[in-house]
């Protein structure tokens, strides 16, 4: 899922589902590996997790909202709407499904 603004945010995040908001750029090697990276662990947690996407150069807004200066970055929201966590560039598969586990499923 794509998001543009933060009206479409507000609509998203808190909604008895955690989610992960990933900012990227197409530009931006790091961003297009973890995306391709991901996809590996991901499905596994797709019902369980909300997974959106924010391109930095379309969601202007967003990115200043965030104080998004590394990409990629994601951010995790607990199902109350609550951010938990940051993760700020490149992460490989296995630590990525870690994060996951440790944030959504550890409690």
């Amino acid at each position: 899922m794509n998001l543009n603004n933060v009206n479409e945010l507000k609509d998203l995040v808190g909604l008895n589902k955690p989610t992960i908001l990933k900012f990227e750029a197409n530009w931006c090697t790091a961003s297009r590996r973890l995306e391709v990276d991901m996809m590996r662990v991901f499905p596994l947690y797709e019902n369980d997790i909300n997974l959106v996407h924010i391109n930095i150069d379309l969601s202007v807004n967003l990115t200043d909202m965030f104080d998004i200066t590394i990409l990629p970055t994601l951010i995790f929201f607990n199902k109350l709407g609550e951010q938990v966590k940051v993760v700020k560039g490149y992460i490989a598969p296995e630590e990525f499904e870690k994060v996951l586990k440790e944030t959504f499923y550890d409690n």
